[in-house]
């Protein structure tokens, strides 16, 4: 059995050889799947849910929240059994707040229920390739519930807030979420991605391709805020809201997550914890528990600034079409972003000779 297919063992839960040789089909399918273009259904909205959760029960030997239609099934005994997910009481649901991006998203005991958008297809199959692949620390994709909302796995853990607490200013921090987006970039790298792939963004972008590095691309979050990053015993541990993934670069990718967590931010933009930090220093751990290539360590400051240019020119775009986005340039964004753009510009060369010379 190659290592790629161990962290499936949990999920199918199959321990004989007859299991065995299940899991196996199983993988095959979950990759042939991941790899298939994504199906533009023209069935009934409700026979789409039933389709894509039989799927998914399929591939995860396990029971998916399936719609109503299928509410009901018979036991061995011939009686009507009824399903968990008609059973479930909707005063159980706690609604998980976050940036205000998204509404509705609630949790409903281990699983999360987020509205589906044009590109949910897309993740859920994204996420599968990354579980089959041996990257087990995102969301498992569980098809839609009864209401026709995207039902995930629950990620245990704490999720920082802005601003950041001092504790995640630890260099043990940077060494593990390096780590953990290795790994991340490592499973990602051999998805084929379907040719009717669609890809979320903000509303109103003008700039959506990554800076090109000469590498391969390969998809990623492309979003490594606080808010997305689970920590569990002080270190992060995994990642949720792929909401922005897309074909991207490991370096443009690594760039995202630096900006956050180094920071690359002006001082007077950090939280307080962050604000007196040697940022070169800071980038070097990160690359080098990163394991970057020297090709990548070369081109990292030009990729982060044309980056940081990126998020100021579709920040902007978005503030005039949406009003979260115009909330969040009113409330700094349309200061702290050119304020990046002039920090980098002068601080680059000084991170470029930092990660050289380790």
């Amino acid at each position: 059995m190659p290592d790629s297919a161990k962290p499936l063992d949990v999920v199918l839960d199959l321990q004989t050889k007859r299991g065995a040789r299940l899991r196996e089909n199983r993988r095959a399918t979950l990759l042939e799947l991941a790899r298939r273009p994504l199906v533009r259904s023209r069935l009934p909205r409700q026979r789409q849910r039933c389709l894509v959760n039989a799927v998914w029960s399929t591939l995860f030997g396990q029971r998916c929240l399936v719609n109503a239609v299928w509410s009901t099934r018979t036991d061995t005994h011939g009686e009507s059994v009824t399903d968990q997910s008609r059973g479930i009481d909707r005063s159980d649901e706690e609604p998980l707040v976050g940036d205000g991006v998204t509404q509705g998203i609630v949790r409903v005991g281990d699983t999360v229920r987020r509205p589906v958008r044009p590109f949910t297809l897309t993740i859920q199959a994204f996420l599968a390739h990354l579980h089959a692949a041996g990257f087990s620390e995102a969301p498992v994709p569980l098809g839609l519930d009864e209401q026709g909302r995207e039902v995930l796995s629950f990620v245990p853990g704490d999720v920082p807030r802005e601003p950041l607490p001092p504790e995640t200013a630890k260099e043990e921090v940077l060494v593990a979420l390096a780590q953990l987006i290795r790994r991340l970039h490592d499973a990602a790298e051999g998805w084929a991605v379907p040719e009717d792939a669609v890809w979320g963004g903000i509303p109103g972008t003008q700039v959506r391709n990554s800076t090109p590095d000469g590498e391969p691309p390969l998809v990623s979050p492309r979003d490594y805020c606080p808010g997305n990053v689970v920590f569990r015993d002080g270190l992060p541990a995994a990642l949720i809201d792929f909401d922005l993934a897309r074909p991207t670069t490991r370096v443009d990718d690594i760039a995202n997550a630096l900006y956050y967590w180094a920071p690359l931010m002006h001082p007077e933009d950090r939280a307080p914890a962050f604000r007196d930090l040697d940022i070169p220093h800071r980038v070097a751990v990160f690359a080098d528990a990163y394991d970057m290539t020297p090709d990548q360590r070369r081109v990292l400051v030009p990729t982060a600034t044309a980056m940081i240019g990126r998020f100021h020119v579709n920040m902007r775009a978005a503030a005039e079409r949406d009003p979260v986005f115009r909330r969040f340039w009113n409330e700094g964004a349309k200061d702290r972003l050119p304020r990046a753009e002039t920090w980098i510009q002068q601080e680059g060369p000084a991170i470029t000779a930092e990660i050289a010379h380790r």
